[in-house]
């Protein structure tokens, strides 16, 4: 083997060596087949709560003792806030300080039912501002009045009413969005989306980058019960 030879294949091997290994991907996958490492300081990320990365305690996001939906809590708002604020792998003893801050937040502020509700549901910071302003001051989320609902919406029903006659339901999925509109406090970039959306099925798909999660799940939730 010549000199040059020699060289090239030291070089290559060395190349080889020092190769970057690939890191894993944020939801765990590891797209080298060679195989992937952690991220030299991996951070305390927060994912939507699973099967597999729970919140802390006793799995504050599983139904009641009764099958029955969670009815969330301040100490399950407290929860949910310190997990997204600290990494939902935090221990009990890492997460009581500010599971306790974010609990006697509930508590001063006097969040009712349905914001507790949305705010433990909710998986980042614009969907808090959006539940419960008075939780994140200075973050209040600008929403559609009840009154501007109208002209929203008048493309979309211009556009169903020939369904009506084959597709009765398309008129009552018409009638759940200009509820949904007066009742669920849209953001303005939601609306403004929603202008243009043709059919009222399709509102979460075309605008899911405009509403916060917990909107998002109003108005899905709207859809789902019209029959």
């Amino acid at each position: 083997m010549t000199r040059c030879v020699m060289v090239a294949a030291l070089l290559l091997v060395a190349a080889c060596h020092h190769k970057k290994k690939t890191v894993y991907a944020y939801d765990g996958s590891c797209p080298d087949p060679a195989g992937c490492v952690p991220p030299p300081d991996y951070p305390n990320e927060y994912k939507v709560p699973d099967e597999d990365h729970p919140g802390s305690g006793a799995d504050p996001w599983g139904p009641g003792p009764a099958g029955e939906a969670k009815q969330a809590t301040c100490d399950d708002v407290g929860h949910a806030l310190a997990s997204m604020e600290l990494g939902n792998w935090a221990d009990e003893e890492a997460l009581a300080p500010a599971v306790a801050k974010h609990r006697s937040a509930c508590m001063k502020t006097k969040l009712d039912q349905a914001e507790r509700q949305c705010v433990f549901e909710a998986t980042d910071k614009t969907g808090i501002a959006y539940c419960a302003p008075r939780m994140v001051p200075g973050s209040e989320v600008a929403v559609v009045a009840a009154k501007d609902c109208e002209p929203i919406t008048t493309n979309m029903r211009q556009q169903t009413k020939a369904y009506y006659a084959s597709q009765p339901i398309v008129e009552k999925l018409m009638v759940a969005v200009e509820e949904s509109c007066a009742k669920d406090r849209w953001t303005i970039p939601f609306g403004e989306c929603v202008r243009s959306v043709p059919y009222p099925g399709y509102i979460n798909t075309y605008c899911a980058g405009a509403a916060p999660a917990p909107l998002r799940k109003k108005v899905a939730d709207r859809l789902a019960q019209v029959k």
